[in-house]
């Protein structure tokens, strides 16, 4: 975290500010780091994969409940792997893009069952924020 000038009022505000407290001028959607934050569903069982789908590179491996992060450099598509047994073989999900935009963060929309797409909405705060 760094104290930057609000580059509408100049105050000094967090450089992890969603807005400035000061305007409500939005600070951190302007983050261009290349980081992606995705908030995974806790009903998400076993170990969870993120891969690039352009060459399969896993991106980020962890479980259900958790905030993955990676780094990109241009808007990427990515997919899902899930259960308690993930291979490498294992067919991802429907490619999904995400990019930078609106400081990189989503989360996964309420997942009804297994055989449905995962849905991401960019949100403007993780709760681990």
């Amino acid at each position: 975290m760094a104290i930057i000038n609000c580059p509408e009022c100049e105050r000094q505000v967090s450089s992890k500010a969603v807005n400035c407290p000061n305007c409500g001028y939005p600070i951190s959607q302007n983050d261009t780091s290349g980081t992606i934050r995705i908030k995974i569903l806790q009903s998400l069982m076993g170990t969870v994969r993120i891969l690039k789908l352009k060459d399969r590179t896993e991106l980020w491996s962890g479980h259900g409940g958790a905030v993955a992060e990676f780094k990109i450099t241009e808007p990427t598509e990515i997919g899902f792997i899930w259960g308690l047994f993930t291979s490498r073989k294992a067919k991802p999900t429907l490619p999904i893009i995400v990019s930078c935009e609106n400081g990189g963060r989503y989360a996964i929309k309420n997942q009804q069952s297994v055989k449905q797409p995962i849905v991401i909405v960019p949100v403007d705060v993780i709760d681990s924020d």
